[in-house]
């Protein structure tokens, strides 16, 4: 009797890398890895082979990722979320060639079955691309599809904050990138990652006080609204109440100064898994805050 080889579930095989990925069992994601990619034989929806291919992408395990989403290819060739994973993650292995490939098929699908992935990581890869551009009638040209494609993400996405963010990148460091920020905060009630950058901006021009009411915003949206640095964001908060507590030399108010070194501890809890380098500023800020005030900070380990 022939020996049919078993179906493998895709869903069955995310579930169990997600489980390797949090006991950071490397060595069986590879090996689950393997038993996929060289089976004939795989089942799944567009949806189990894009977070199947996230545990891959977590541990920067690009080329992993992008082989997973090739399998997903052959069965849903019009995957928007596939094609554009595949874009975001090909340009960070190398995988240029391909990327265009999967590029020009997205753009041939209609921009209203496009999900926000689509829109958002084809600007990713055109952002990519210009970076590289020597020609300048090549760099116009993507300059004006980068436009196109903001125009159209706003129109089929009204109330989504990525095409708002994507725009303002269009004019990153100047003041038109402030206005946006501006009119996506005016126009949608949750915009976090807007907020967050317009702090920011703030931060860098010494204006604290609107700084810190767009930080405090920005967490009130992150309830809802996650995929932005929680623990940054607590970082930022905690930088602009010192900066004011300096400006105005108010070192005797007690609660002030705790109500800072709250936001930087927040920031450090684990969890919050925040860079080496804030961490450092961290140290360095509540160690001058800690001789002027007298005010001790205590690190909260988890």
């Amino acid at each position: 009797m022939e020996n049919l080889e078993q179906i493998i579930s895709i869903g069955r095989m995310e579930e169990e890398a997600k489980e390797c990925v949090y006991s950071h069992d490397y060595d069986e994601l590879d090996a689950i890895a393997s038993r996929v990619l060289s089976s004939s034989k795989v089942m799944g929806s567009p949806d189990e082979f894009h977070n199947f291919a996230v545990n891959y992408a977590q541990t920067d395990d690009k080329k992993t990722a992008c082989e997973i989403l090739k399998l997903g290819l052959a069965s849903y060739p019009t995957s928007v979320d596939l094609l554009a994973d595949f874009i975001q993650y090909g340009v960070q292995c190398g995988n240029e060639e391909d990327c265009e490939i999967y590029f020009q098929k997205l753009q041939s699908i209609p921009k209203e079955l496009w999900t926000w992935r689509g829109f958002d990581f084809s600007l990713d890869y055109l952002q990519f691309k210009l970076e590289r551009m020597n020609d300048g009638d090549e760099y116009t040209h993507i300059r004006e599809e980068m436009i196109q494609l903001v125009t159209e993400f706003r129109k089929n996405m009204p109330y989504d904050e990525r095409s708002y963010f994507a725009e303002s990148q269009l004019h990153k460091n100047t003041e038109q990138e402030t206005k946006i920020l501006e009119k996506a905060m005016s126009d949608l009630s949750a915009c976090p990652k807007c907020t967050l950058r317009y702090a920011d901006l703030q931060f860098e021009r010494g204006e604290y006080v609107k700084a810190l009411e767009s930080i405090e915003r920005c967490i009130l949206s992150l309830q809802t609204q996650p995929g932005i640095s929680e623990g940054y964001a607590y970082f930022l908060s905690g930088l602009c109440k010192t900066s004011l507590i300096h400006k105005e030399k108010d070192y005797k108010n007690k609660e002030r100064i705790l109500d800072a070194y709250q936001d930087f501890q927040v920031a450090e809890l684990e969890q919050m898994n925040l860079q080496p380098t804030y961490r450092k500023t961290i140290q360095k800020q509540t160690g001058i805050l800690t001789l002027k005030s007298g005010i001790s900070y205590v690190t909260i380990d988890e």
